[in-house]
């Protein structure tokens, strides 16, 4: 079971973010966590160390959000979607070595549920972009942009520290490509493409 409180998950969020880069994975307890994120055990009531990826990428799409108050609708799909990934990408900076350290653990099944986070990122941030992601079509769109997630995490991961140089060139890349396969389709868009 996943807490609901946002407080919780964002307690839980600073806690394994604290430890995930100093410690091996596998040897933390929900005490390390509780006392990393300086807030009793009892406020973390039904989460557990292997929720901590799910948490991380929640508290990483919250960040995504914040601040926008409004669809930017002088930019093209392309650009907006674009703008919220590398805000997503900024907040996840400096805590680059503990999400690295987090990715390494992923065994075979362990990277399918991240592709799966992946998808849930994507319908966010399409839906913060003001794209519909209902249907056949808003599932492929967001099938497609889990993708270009999935290969501009992997860019991040091998950028050098504070420099999104690769981040930037594949995230780019994987949206233009996007964009001509959603043309190619004939998938529909309730916003106008470009940028």
């Amino acid at each position: 079971m996943i807490a609901p409180d946002p407080a919780a998950r964002a307690a839980f969020a600073k806690g394994v973010l604290a430890l995930a880069a100093d410690r091996p994975w596998r040897e933390v307890t929900i005490f390390d966590i509780a006392k990393a994120a300086e807030t009793d055990i009892a406020s973390l009531a039904g989460l557990a160390p292997s929720d901590a990826s799910d948490i991380l990428d929640d508290h990483f799409d919250r960040a995504a959000a914040q601040g926008v108050t409004s669809i930017d609708t002088t930019q093209g799909l392309r650009d907006r979607l674009f703008d919220l990934a590398m805000r997503r990408f900024e907040a996840m900076e400096p805590h680059r070595f503990a999400i690295i350290a987090l990715d390494r653990t992923q065994d075979g099944l362990g990277q399918a549920q991240a592709f799966a986070r992946a998808g849930r990122t994507a319908r966010w941030l399409l839906t913060l972009a003001g794209e519909t992601v209902d249907g056949v079509d808003g599932a492929a769109k967001v099938q497609g942009l889990a993708v270009v997630l999935t290969r501009a995490h992997a860019a991040w991961k091998n950028d050098a520290d504070g420099d999104f140089t690769r981040t930037m060139a594949a995230l780019d890349k994987g949206l233009r490509d996007a964009e001509t396969w959603a043309e190619r389709l004939g998938l529909k868009t309730r916003t106008k493409e470009g940028g």
